[in-house]
């Protein structure tokens, strides 16, 4: 685990810590899918965990995982430790519960946030003569959590600029992990600007990476999934745990989704410190 200089927050993060975790990517990269699946995986191995979709009620974690009336309707109120809170991050008043999440003693706190909003975000916080992102990164720690930052990287210049954007703010405060999002390859050098390549002769790429690496963070990838199932899960609002064994699936296509689930759970277990699924308190 990287640490930093002494007084600096994140001084002494270990794996027996509880993990706030943060998905910052931009729209269109996967990242709904990874939040949606460790979210599901946290839940079915028994941890509490807390859930919040900072994009207003309008994104997808709520809309799967949302505790729903009797009538198939998501619920105003929301437990985010049954269901998914919705917050608006553009609300000042509504992102002051993001600081509050830690009173839910929830093991794992998982936030959905839109793409170029954590400046936003940090702006709530008071900097006590610390910067932004140390202000940020002492709340949490506070009470007991270490702090995540997970990126989904595609072949688009936009997720690299995201991960570097966190990099910036918070340095070796906090623990990053990378996701090469495999859907996005459909040639060798696909990811030239985040593997690094050479393109038309010239060097290209990498950078973000290796400041990554150097910082002890983790990259994994997430594998592709079927669109012909992408398309169903999307127009059933379905959990990637429900679609395994709904009716309304072909075998081919439940086939497809255990699979998948199975070699991206293979890829979490590769950052399970940072992701908080080494921490075994329900």
């Amino acid at each position: 685990m990287n640490t930093t200089v002494a007084g600096k927050p994140g001084r002494g993060r270990n794996r027996h810590r509880k993990r706030a975790i943060f998905f910052i990517s931009a729209g269109g990269t996967g990242k709904s899918y990874l939040v949606r699946a460790l979210l599901g995986r946290h839940r079915r191995e028994g941890r509490s965990s807390g859930a919040f979709d900072c994009d207003g009620g309008n994104g997808s974690l709520v809309q799967v995982y949302g505790e729903r009336y009797p009538d198939g309707v998501i619920r105003t109120e929301q437990d985010p430790l049954r269901g998914v809170m919705p917050l608006d991050i553009l609300h000042p008043a509504q992102r002051k519960f993001i600081y509050e999440a830690p009173m839910t003693g929830a093991s794992v706190l998982l936030f959905d946030i839109p793409g170029g909003q954590m400046g936003r975000l940090l702006d709530s916080i008071s900097n006590e003569g610390a910067t932004r992102g140390e202000g940020f990164v002492r709340h949490f720690e506070q009470y007991g959590y270490a702090v995540t930052f997970v990126v989904a990287i595609t072949n688009h210049e936009k997720s690299v600029i995201s991960l570097g954007e966190v990099l910036d703010m918070f340095g070796d405060m906090v623990d990053y992990v990378a996701v090469k999002n495999l859907f996005f390859e459909q040639y060798p050098g696909d990811f030239a600007l985040w593997d690094g390549g050479v393109i038309g002769g010239e060097k290209v790429g990498g950078n973000k990476k290796a400041v990554l690496l150097k910082r002890g963070g983790k990259v994994i990838s997430m594998p592709a999934l079927s669109q012909h199932v992408v398309a169903i899960l999307q127009a059933l609002h379905l959990r990637f745990e429900d679609a395994r064994r709904d009716a309304r699936l072909r075998l081919l296509d439940r086939s497809r989704v255990i699979q998948w689930m199975d070699r991206l759970d293979a890829q979490f277990d590769q950052a399970g410190d940072y992701l908080g699924l080494s921490y075994n308190k329900k």
